[in-house]
């Protein structure tokens, strides 16, 4: 024998339903992100990146030029000493 429920059940489980949607349409506007929002965001991140890998290799193409400067400017004195002591060996011995 099976008892039907009361109109008074039937409207409170009906409530209960009715908060646990709206708890749950609560959670979804506060936890997710629309699609549009998220795809919106990924596009803003991706060009963030892309800028920072131009800074990048600017900064990377700098750094070697400055190597090569120090090289340049670290050997240059030295092979122009050897030069100025090998003409003056030169010119002194005769």
């Amino acid at each position: 024998m099976t008892t039907e429920p009361t109109t008074a059940e039937v409207v409170r489980r009906l409530d209960e339903i009715s908060n646990r949607l709206l708890d749950l349409t609560n959670q979804l506007r506060t936890d997710y992100l629309r699609a549009d929002l998220y795809k919106a965001q990924r596009e803003s991140d991706r060009e963030d990146v892309k800028d920072l890998r131009t800074r990048l290799d600017k900064a990377e193409a700098q750094a070697a030029a400055n190597r090569r400067l120090i090289l340049t400017s670290l050997v240059a004195p030295i092979i122009t000493a050897l030069i100025v002591l090998y003409v003056s060996a030169q010119v002194g011995g005769r």
